[in-house]
């Protein structure tokens, strides 16, 4: 037996969603010369921990939850 689910999101709230990716990018990407751990070299880097230390962004997120 197979059960289907679906789900369907508000405009208002798919508006929200990509306002909130729209601010984590902004605050998470990074761009410059970044050592890998693999030890290869990069021009970007999306940290994570960039949106942790954002008590207003990190609070945003939590309520999207």
């Amino acid at each position: 037996m197979t059960t289907t689910i679906v789900v369907t999101m508000s405009t208002a709230s798919l508006d929200n969603r990509h306002s909130l990716a729209q601010r984590i990018f902004e605050r998470c990407y990074l761009t410059g010369e970044f050592r890998l751990r693999s030890g290869r070299m990069a021009t970007y880097y999306f940290d994570k921990y960039q949106f942790e230390s954002d008590p207003e962004l990190l609070t945003t997120i939590a309520q999207g939850l």
